[in-house]
């Protein structure tokens, strides 16, 4: 699993530390990881295996890994896999 952090965030913390601003983007910033971890723990409720999280200036990204042995089970089962990333899209309205 790849963990990143975008460089630019940093810019982000000064511009709203000069702004006086600072606890507005840090409410901001929980709220989006909150939101995200929510996407996560969908995914990983239905067996999917994150490929990459990253912290960005405006929250966070997560990304799953594509696992061929779903396309395949795709195939077979009709559309499961695409009814494992709905329910994972879902998510953030339960949040």
């Amino acid at each position: 699993m790849l963990f990143r952090i975008d460089l630019k965030i940093f810019l982000f913390i000064v511009l709203f530390y000069f702004t006086n601003q600072i606890e507005i983007y840090a409410m901001i910033m929980f709220f989006a990881i909150l939101h995200e971890l929510g996407h996560l723990i969908a995914g990983l409720l239905l067996g999917m295996k994150p490929q990459k999280i990253e912290i960005v200036p405006y929250g966070l990204s997560i990304s799953f890994k594509l696992m061929t042995n779903d396309y395949n089970k795709k195939i077979r089962n009709g559309n499961k896999f695409e009814l494992k990333k709905i329910l994972v899209a879902i998510s953030r309205t339960i949040n």
